[in-house]
């Protein structure tokens, strides 16, 4: 019976060793989108948890730029939008989180822009940007976990005027998701590059709206080492009376 525990006290610690780096990563960026815009909304958000706190900022302004960014020992997160002249505006987000300090951390960031314009002539309007997504995920070993997913996504409408009836009539979007799991050890990181687009046909004079969205959210995790000792003496002690019945 000591033996049983001394052996599951040992296993204790080594898996505390090897499950201390589970980490999780994403950035995200979409952009520049055609520039031509005579009003411009943007917002970003960002929240982060460690296990011990939690935080989040917001910035929403009627501005080209806004930024919103927060850290913890064990997560962060963030949320730009800027402006590249004359290209236009260029988004970004992403997350981080480790195991470092607490057996769970996340965090998630998003910025998006309201882009509105005028129609110059009758015909067909299409707008489009690249995008990229990095990930970096480790599990760090037995009964680790990390996660990541991300959005980008462009939706153009226009504004409907019928007399009585008054609203945005959404002409086309495209959302794109990204995600990847791991688990026990196992890692992933890789990027991909591409480039997503929208398209509506609008008549002169006609109001239009662009919105520009990314998002991106990571979490990381490890048993807490309570119930990590638990389980092992638990195991240890049914087989030790498993055998001793036998």
């Amino acid at each position: 019976m000591k033996r049983q525990i001394c052996l599951a006290l040992v296993a204790v610690l080594a898996f505390g060793v090897a499950a201390q780096a589970a980490s999780s990563a994403v950035d995200v960026t979409l952009g520049p989108v055609t520039d031509g815009f005579f009003k411009v909304e943007s917002h970003s958000y960002a929240y982060a948890y460690d296990g011990i706190g939690d935080n989040s900022v917001t910035d929403d302004s009627d501005t080209y730029v806004t930024g919103a960014a927060v850290s913890f020992t064990g997560a962060g997160a963030y949320g730009n939008t800027s402006w590249q002249s004359p290209t236009g505006p260029v988004l970004a987000a992403g997350a981080w989180a480790t195991t470092n300090v607490s057996p769970s951390g996340g965090a998630y960031g998003r910025a998006y822009q309201d882009l509105f314009f005028e129609a110059t002539a009758d015909g067909e309007l299409s707008f489009s940007a690249p995008y990229s997504v990095a990930w970096n995920l480790d599990s760090a070993g037995p009964g680790g976990t990390a996660f990541y997913d991300a959005q980008v996504n462009m939706v153009l409408s226009v504004w409907a005027d019928f007399g009585e009836y008054e609203d945005w009539y959404t002409l086309d979007q495209a959302t794109l998701y990204f995600t990847d799991f791991v688990e026990d050890g196992l890692f992933s990181a890789d990027s991909i590059e591409d480039a997503i687009g929208v398209s509506g046909y609008f008549y002169e004079k006609e109001t239009g709206w662009l919105r520009v969205y990314v998002d991106g959210q990571a979490t990381a995790t490890i048993p807490a080492p309570g119930a990590v000792l638990l389980g092992l003496l638990g195991t240890g002690l049914v087989g030790a009376w498993r055998r001793r019945a036998a």
